[in-house]
């Protein structure tokens, strides 16, 4: 407005719209009616704006100039500021791809300060931009530990579904305690051929595949269902080797067993849990043993003695049993002696029976 009142207000000439009548000519409404000087007006402050600068309206006096120079500025100003604000926006709406290229250029940096070869350069760009999306996943756990206990249940049941469907202890879990359970999930990304050290861990596969005890495990698998033992001899400790990079979703024991502790109901099936799966396990490591005595004495195990079985049972939970087959042999060698007593734990044994227990069958029971 301020540009196209200049000719009016202004007696000095020539001026920029006298200038650009002589220069381009054409229809005289566009340089006489208000409309048209409007319209040349606003085409002039846009180009200053965005610093186009065609060079068709150019200021003719000292009064122009003065009046040019304060528009460029404060239009230099304002279209900084936009530029600013609708950057600012664009990246508000992508948040997650924000931080990954900000992590991408960190972890350049570390390589190039670090000297790290090419082919290793490779594989660490490969894995930050597969596990990308890891970052969303920490944020929507953030996102969940700010809503209410009613909203968290409702938000949880999707979280906990695959360990739900596939771990009878989770699913006997109350819905307040598998909030919490749902609050202490992580997820961890691993490179191809890696090799997964996690003791006492819950896992559910959550993209790729791997190789567990002989077996192919994929999306909706679950392993270390046996976490709650705290006998080694009886956990599957199988190794874990990823076949390409591999997402897995994880709870610890120690996790699992500090969400059930507000909730003494859940506690109680947590135990309960254990310790049928602790019998079932013991039984089939009790099982092989015995195959094994068998093999090596060639005596059937109902051939041995109460004590002589009980102290096996013992070093076979202790995991002293096996190690050296000659030492093995030796040990139980009186378990030959065909006794036919009978051999069931002595708190089963009936109660006629005038034969005390041994300190060992207590010890064990």
């Amino acid at each position: 407005c301020a540009w196209g009142s200049l000719p009016t207000w202004s007696d000095e000439t020539p001026n920029w719209l006298e200038v650009l009548r002589a220069s381009k000519g054409g229809n005289q409404r566009l340089y006489e009616e208000p409309s048209g000087r409007y319209c040349l007006s606003l085409y002039w402050a846009i180009m200053t704006l965005t610093s186009i600068g065609y060079g068709d309206i150019v200021p003719q006096n000292e009064t122009e100039y003065m009046v040019c120079s304060t528009c460029m500025l404060v239009s230099g100003g304002m279209w900084a500021f936009i530029i600013g604000q609708v950057c600012g926006v664009v990246t508000n709406l992508i948040p997650h791809e924000v931080a990954y290229k900000q992590s991408m250029d960190d972890l350049n940096a570390l390589m190039q300060d670090r000297g790290v070869d090419r082919n290793s350069r490779h594989q660490l760009r490969r894995f930050v931009s597969e596990s990308k999306h890891l970052r969303r996943f920490r944020d929507q756990q953030e996102i969940l530990c700010m809503m209410s206990p009613m909203l968290q249940g409702t938000v949880t049941q999707s979280l906990v579904s695959d360990f739900r469907d596939k771990v009878d202890f989770i699913a006997s879990l109350s819905s307040d305690c598998l909030t919490l359970v749902a609050r202490s999930l992580q997820t961890f990304m691993f490179a191809p051929r890696e090799q997964i050290h996690l003791q006492r861990t819950l896992c559910c596969v959550q993209r790729g595949a791997c190789l567990r005890g002989g077996k192919v495990l994929v999306v909706g698998d679950v392993w270390g269902k046996d976490l709650l033992l705290t006998n080694p001899i009886l956990r599957d400790d199988s190794r874990v080797r990823c076949m390409g990079y591999f997402e897995v979703l994880v709870i610890t024991v120690d996790d699992l067993t500090e969400a059930t502790l507000p909730f003494p109901e859940d506690s109680r099936r947590l135990r309960m849990a254990t310790a049928k799966l602790g019998v079932c396990r013991a039984a089939k490591v009790i099982q092989n043993a015995g195959w094994v005595l068998h093999k090596t004495l060639g005596h059937h195990v109902k051939d041995i003695d109460n004590e002589v079985w009980f102290n096996m049972i013992k070093d076979v939970l202790e995991g002293s049993f096996g190690h050296n087959v000659q030492t093995s042999t030796e040990r139980y060698s009186s378990a030959s002696a065909p006794s036919r007593r009978a051999s069931i734990p002595g708190a089963l044994v009936p109660r006629h029976s005038q034969q005390s227990p041994s300190p060992n069958s207590r010890v064990l029971h």
